[in-house]
């Protein structure tokens, strides 16, 4: 069952497809204008729908995360700071936090961890995303469900991106939150992008990634088109870009 669940997966049956299809034009036409369109379409998505290439580009910006320096274990005057990772939909209220995605619950449960290590450690949320309720709204009301009391937390609610949350975060560790140190929680693959970023503003953190995407896939799976490998290739090619980006638009 499980054979014929990851042969005839959605993924899997889009990349036989292209396959047939660039086969059949080149027993037709040769090296004609269509077939090698079909041909390089079909690469491109076998290079990023199989777990084999899915993981080099993971591993390759999860390597990449910038360390800061060794801070061991928070102080009662640390603050963490927990950049949001998106969420689903719009929240019908602050408690509604299960509509965050996977990468902002992950973050969050590890920077509470992380608070609730230090006791007078302040945990600093960060996402701006969301209309009437947002991102750090859901992330604040999931701390003090897992017993961090309001007054340990504080909550950046404007910023949209890793530039503008660097720039708000400087400014509130600047005038509200001097601390001791500073740990910087986000996904081990976005780690890279914004370490450089929050360095550019000045900030002195600890780098603490969370949120590991690769694996070591089974050797028999790694040439089968799948969702899950999609999914990597896409955040890491996300990252990749926007890395690019913000060194040509002088963010790093």
């Amino acid at each position: 069952m499980y054979w014929l669940e990851l042969f005839t997966g959605p993924a899997a049956l889009a990349g036989w497809g292209m396959v047939a299809v660039s086969i059949l034009l080149f027993h037709k036409q040769r090296w004609s204008v269509a077939t090698t369109l079909a041909a390089t379409t079909s690469a491109i998505y076998c290079c990023t729908a199989t777990p084999i290439a899915a993981n080099v580009f993971v591993r390759m910006m999860e390597q990449a995360e910038t360390e800061g320096p060794a801070c061991g274990v928070p102080s009662a005057n640390s603050v963490i700071v927990v950049l949001a990772g998106g969420m689903l939909g719009s929240p019908r209220s602050q408690f509604d936090y299960e509509r965050l995605h996977a990468a902002s619950l992950r973050r969050t449960i590890e920077g509470i961890r992380l608070a609730r290590s230090a006791d007078g450690s302040r945990l600093l949320l960060v996402g701006g995303s969301g209309d009437r309720v947002k991102e750090a709204d859901l992330m604040r009301t999931m701390a003090m469900d897992f017993g961090i009391k309001d007054d340990r937390i504080f909550v950046e609610r404007e910023s949209r991106n890793t530039y503008q949350s660097a720039k708000a975060v400087a400014r509130l560790l600047k005038t509200n939150l001097a601390s001791d140190s500073v740990f910087l929680v986000t996904s081990a693959m976005h780690m890279r992008r914004a370490a450089a970023t929050f360095s550019r503003q000045g900030i002195e953190f600890c780098t603490y990634p969370v949120d590991w995407q690769w694996m070591n896939p089974p050797f028999y799976t790694l040439l089968i088109p799948q969702v899950t490998a999609l999914r990597k290739s896409s955040a890491a090619l996300h990252e990749i870009l926007g890395y690019v980006w913000y060194g040509l638009s002088g963010r790093l």
